[in-house]
């Protein structure tokens, strides 16, 4: 509504092990959302994982691979009023799909200043018992977020590049 260009992403480190090769080595422990627009010289981290026991820790011990960071595939909308509203999915500690690895939940969150401050990221999906990610938002907002996501009970994507366990689950090339 403003006529800038706002953008959101996932903050995730990867350092390149080979220039040659192009061979890569990555970190997927950072657990940061980032946010962006035209009228800002660098981006800002505006969400992370939460901390549910506040013990200033993520106490996470393993987590379904995703190739991409702990807090990772924000997608946005806006209301009439230039409202932008965010909604990610994050790494929730304390929980455990029976392999070891925490679930991912969904969050939202809002800006009603054009990205200068945000609100505190609200669990739209808090049950600890299913993994969701890829949350897909509705461009325009109107009296609600419209939000579809994937939901499943194990931690992680179903496709592997390499050595999947699963017969069933099999890449095809």
């Amino acid at each position: 509504n403003n006529d800038l260009v706002h953008v959101s992403f996932a903050y995730v480190f990867i350092l390149t092990d080979d220039s040659t090769t192009g061979s890569a080595t990555y970190f997927p422990g950072t657990a940061a959302l980032m946010y962006w627009h035209e009228g800002m010289t660098a981006p800002v981290t505006v969400a992370g994982a939460e901390d549910l026991n506040a013990n200033g820790t993520l106490d996470v011990t393993d987590f379904g691979t995703y190739q991409v960071s702990l807090v990772s595939h924000p997608t946005a909308g806006i209301d009439a009023s230039g409202n932008i509203y965010c909604s990610f999915s994050s790494i929730m500690e304390g929980t455990d799909d029976g392999t070891g690895k925490s679930f991912r939940n969904v969050y939202v969150m809002e800006t009603m200043d054009g990205g200068t401050t945000w609100t505190t990221p609200y669990n739209i999906s808090p049950d600890l018992t299913s993994e969701k990610v890829y949350p897909t938002m509705a461009r325009n907002v109107t009296t609600s977020c419209k939000i579809a996501y994937l939901r499943d009970q194990i931690a992680g994507h179903g496709v592997f590049t390499s050595s999947n366990p699963d017969p069933d689950n099999q890449d095809v090339v």
